[in-house]
């Protein structure tokens, strides 16, 4: 049986832009067949979006705090510095993609040169030289270009023209498959989302060794030194697949003679996103389909990463206290003692009692380290803490930074802290003036 990715876009999109210059190579190297399926964004989102959510102008972002924007923006430019791909800016312009959409469902075929190329040359358009593909002028001079044999300004006059019912098949469709947004990518049965889950959808195919994107294997230099500094919080388990991973990112770093020094940084998750107008927990304000697939994508980390896990019955967890009896005794050892009993041994860490249970049992005096953790100086240091992660931009956990560069957030992304500590750098603004066409 051929193999077969059915890939679903929206040239608004620029992560569906950054995706589409990545998933005809995909293809080619697992010899699998790669269908183009158009879809429309705003209709995903009005099929997912939680019960009562405005989604101001259809756009998602905007429905995120301030400082989760800024995150995100410069996660995305990174991502396009590192697969080297032109983007002029990754502000999603004020323009309809309805008529761009349709002009692509139009094409005959959905695997074939011409929607490819007309994919290509709207995403184009659109992300590098800022056209208006709402201008029915600007699509038809582009389908000429392409030899495309269409009358566009008749194409959008046609109420009726096929076209019309394949994009609201095939968003209903993306939908059913537990799609909220794009780029999608449907692959034996199975749904991924995001040009970062791109190995993933290759694991799927049989590439068993598909991992994370990469720029360096080796330091960029001799006696390299660097420090890396990681934000956390016990009450996240997706901090917690993070932190699980740094042992060995560490060890595997100084093998390569990098001089590495890691600072852990305890701050209260709840007062970060109460202090940046986040929802205190995130989940409850997705819709069902976006929840889901967190929950898969979290369990696929898990799998690949094969580490025990097992989701906290007592969730959502209050860690002041866990935070403040670390900061009492910060050892790597009480760090490691806590975070297991939160997310591999179900323990309420939210009970005193049940800290007295896990620090006595761990050899530590808990008397002595819970006196010590009712300070007034431990305490200011958990908001110190807290306030200081605010101001330089962190928007969610686990976040991570090496030397004083740019803050990277997820546990996904430590494919690019790792080259970060081998001495890879990067400028944001340097990007755009190198990139701007």
């Amino acid at each position: 049986m051929k193999k077969e990715i059915v890939f679903y876009y929206d040239v608004i999109c620029p992560y569906a832009n950054l995706a589409s210059k990545l998933i005809e190579d995909l293809a080619r190297r697992n010899q699998a067949n790669l269908i183009w399926r158009p879809v429309l964004l705003g209709g995903i989102y009005k099929h997912t979006k939680k019960e009562h959510a405005n989604i101001p102008d259809n756009k998602m972002i905007k429905t995120y705090s301030n400082q989760k924007r800024m995150t995100l923006g410069k996660d995305l430019v990174m991502h396009y510095a590192r697969y080297n791909i032109p983007i002029s800016s990754v502000q999603v312009p004020d323009i309809r993609t309805l008529n761009a959409m349709r002009l692509i469902a139009s094409t005959p075929s959905e695997s074939d040169k011409l929607r490819s190329a007309l994919t290509h040359r709207l995403f184009d358009a659109i992300w590098i030289k800022q056209e208006d593909v709402s201008d029915l002028g600007v699509l038809q001079n582009i389908a000429n270009s392409l030899k495309f044999d269409i009358d566009v300004k008749g194409l959008v006059e046609d109420k009726k023209h096929p076209s019309k019912q394949i994009l609201i098949d095939n968003t209903q469709e993306v939908v059913d498959r537990g799609a909220f947004g794009v780029p999608s990518i449907w692959v034996n049965d199975r749904l991924y989302f995001g040009t970062d889950r791109l190995f993933f959808v290759e694991q799927e195919l049989g590439n068993a060794t598909a991992s994370p994107h990469r720029l360096l294997q080796t330091p960029v230099e001799r006696n390299l030194s660097k420090k890396l500094t990681f934000y956390f919080d016990f009450s996240s388990p997706w901090t917690f697949l993070g932190y699980a991973q740094i042992p060995e990112l560490a060890s595997m770093i100084r093998e390569k003679g990098v001089s590495l020094d890691v600072e852990f940084v305890p701050i209260l998750l709840g007062g970060l996103f109460k202090s940046i107008g986040s929802p205190m927990i995130p989940m409850q304000s997705m819709g069902d389909n976006k929840r889901r697939y967190y929950t898969q994508d979290f369990n696929d980390w898990l799998q690949y990463k094969k580490m025990k896990f097992l989701y906290n019955s007592h969730f959502p967890l209050i860690s002041v206290k866990a935070l403040r009896l670390y900061l009492a005794n910060p050892t790597a050892d009480l760090r490691d003692v806590l975070f297991q009993a939160a997310w591999v041994d179900d323990k309420d860490i939210t009970d005193v009692k049940i800290l007295e249970e896990i620090i006595s049992k761990a050899g530590y005096d808990f008397k002595d380290v819970y006196e010590k953790s009712q300070s007034k100086e431990i305490k200011q240091q958990l908001i110190t803490n807290t306030n200081s992660a605010v101001e330089l931009g962190i928007s969610g956990l686990p976040s991570f930074q090496v030397d004083d560069g740019p803050i990277v957030f997820g546990q996904d992304r430590l494919n690019i802290v790792e080259d970060m500590l081998l001495g890879w750098k990067f400028d944001f603004g340097d990007y755009f003036n190198k990139s701007r066409l």
